[in-house]
């Protein structure tokens, strides 16, 4: 549909449907918008960032683990005194729910919360593949 244009009036550059906005800064936009009360005005929306903050889930409940597979970028339970072999136990579920979808293992981020400053425990998770900490210190 044309509009009416007086006569040896170009086509705004707004309309032009090749241009790229994204990198515009204001002084490209301020031609491009009209200041007349007849015009609309342009708005120019920038383009969300590429990369968005990692989603871990920090859950030990039943469907957990298919949420963290479907949903997240990682898991991140509480460590509990004693209770490593219920973390090498969350793993294991883990491996066996990626493969059942066609993840990739590896494409999981695995962090724990509450981690005692006690290096053997800390060993013990590195080698369940955990790589996050975050530790508990004790206050003075």
């Amino acid at each position: 549909m044309a509009r009416d244009r007086p006569e040896g009036q170009a086509e705004p550059p707004h309309l032009d449907r090749e241009r790229e906005h994204d990198d515009m800064d204001a002084r490209e936009i301020e031609p491009l918008v009209s200041h007349q009360p007849s015009c609309s005005a342009l708005v120019v929306a920038k383009a969300l960032p590429k990369a968005r903050p990692k989603i871990l889930l920090g859950s030990k409940s039943k469907r957990c683990f298919d949420r963290v597979v479907e949903y997240c970028d990682g898991w991140m339970p509480i460590v509990s005194p004693g209770k490593d072999r219920d973390l090498a136990d969350g793993v294991k579920a883990l491996l066996i729910r990626c493969e059942s979808v066609g993840r990739s293992f590896d494409s999981l981020e695995l962090a724990v919360i509450g981690l005692p400053p006690a290096e053997q425990v800390a060993r013990r998770l590195v080698e369940l593949g955990f790589r996050h900490f975050d530790l508990q210190l004790a206050r003075r």
